[in-house]
């Protein structure tokens, strides 16, 4: 005599299947049928989970396309938690074709996109504030003009050759533009290649990423002479798929465009993208566009600061202890 509670619906008959196989307590036919099954050739259904790498989630839930015999689900089940798979992945999609050679597959049972990182330079990777207020100090020292303390503030999210005709017209300047970002990249070079530090754990962190598999952009306003022997320097320059400047897109941080062109490159979509920037008018642009944003930290006074904590959905002081 065996007892049974049928799983078709959530009646949950309590049924009774003797030797012969005739069963009592059943509500309608279906039930009969589970039982014969449960009593000749019981099945299951198993619903587990695999790991993701470079995906939005580091999770993907699976299950078996159809119900496999009772007695293989600890095999089927070490076998699929041996799988780990790489994003972008489609609801549906077959991720293990024949699970312990009982001819049945597994499938996914959500989509996850791939997860893309953005990355601003000055502030966020590169640690260069000491750096750039040397720099500027000694232009403005140069030129017997007291050092406005909120210059860097000011022309924190524009292009550079913007950066060159604001301080031109704001200071009355008898240089050109182009002679003034001459000037700034002779005084910057140096240090760029030799002298600039990252910041905490930023090496690391860039490395793991591309060791789980995603996919990484620069976004920046700096220009090439610049980032790129600084981040070769540092041996980072390979880890990235694209570098995008706001030269790139002819206007500065405070319009998302930088973004935008960035995650085009990564074949991305804007949520499906984490953009890191210690500049306010960057945080809020990128997070109006739709991108998942994280603030960096970097001596903002504290007006700044608050703005940034308000806007962004992360915020770290550094990257040693991130965990996405």
């Amino acid at each position: 005599m065996l007892e049974i509670i049928c799983i078709n619906c959530p009646a949950g008959c309590l049924m009774t299947v003797n030797e012969a196989g005739e069963a009592t307590g059943h509500l309608c036919a279906k039930g009969l049928t589970y039982a014969n099954e449960e009593r000749t050739n019981p099945t299951r259904n198993i619903t587990t989970s695999v790991r993701v790498r470079g995906g939005t989630l580091s999770m993907l839930s699976v299950k078996t396309a159809s119900p496999i015999p009772k007695g293989e689900i600890f095999n089927v089940t070490r076998e699929i938690h041996k799988i780990t798979l790489n994003a972008p992945i489609r609801l549906g999609e077959v991720v293990l074709e024949n699970a312990a050679n009982t001819g049945v597959p597994i499938v996914a049972t959500r989509h996850i996109p791939r997860r893309a990182y953005i990355f601003d330079l000055d502030g966020t990777i590169l640690d260069s504030a000491t750096l750039w207020n040397g720099i500027n100090r000694a232009f403005f020292e140069k030129r017997g003009i007291p050092f406005p303390m909120d210059y860097q503030r000011v022309i924190g999210a524009m292009p550079f050759p913007q950066v060159a005709q604001y301080t031109r017209d704001t200071y009355n300047l008898p240089e050109t533009p182009e002679e003034l970002m001459k000037e700034f990249l002779q005084m910057a070079t140096h240090g760029y290649t030799h002298e600039i530090k990252m910041k905490a754990g930023a090496k690391a962190y860039l490395q793991r990423l591309r060791e789980n598999g995603h996919k990484m952009a620069v976004a920046t306003a700096a220009p090439p002479q610049l980032f790129t022997p600084a981040l070769k320097n540092h041996g980072i320059y390979d880890l990235f798929d694209a570098i995008c400047t706001t030269a790139d897109v002819g206007v500065g941080k405070i319009e998302p465009d930088v973004f935008l062109l960035a995650a085009k490159k990564l074949g991305a979509l804007p949520a499906d993208c984490i953009v890191f920037d210690d500049i306010p008018a960057a945080v809020k642009s990128a997070k109006g566009a739709g991108f998942l944003v994280c603030g960096l930290y970097d001596n903002q006074a504290d007006k700044e600061w608050a703005e940034i904590v308000k806007t962004a959905d992360y915020t770290l002081q550094d990257f040693t202890a991130l965990y996405f």
